[in-house]
């Protein structure tokens, strides 16, 4: 059972990946674990949720910064060459 700040933060979370807002949702989700408003960091995340894959902070951080880096563009790289 999700506690009231849990759940909140649970909506926050999917409204903003619902907007592709990716650095909210990292500020939201860090925010959330580090001042300990969220006793478990899979206790927000729902089912079908992309994040549900990653068990560990860590894991989770590095899923969202993946999600979030600007992609290298292929042609740049054709370029340099």
């Amino acid at each position: 059972m999700l506690s009231a700040e849990g759940f909140r933060v649970q909506q926050f979370v999917l409204a903003t990946h619902k907007q592709g807002r990716g650095w909210c949702i990292l500020r939201c989700i860090t925010s959330a674990v580090f001042e300990k408003k969220v006793n478990n960091i899979m206790s927000f995340v729902i089912e079908g949720f992309y994040l549900s894959q990653a068990r560990t902070v860590p894991e989770l951080l590095t899923t969202l910064l993946g999600e979030i880096a600007p992609k290298p563009d292929p042609g740049d790289s054709a370029r340099h060459a």
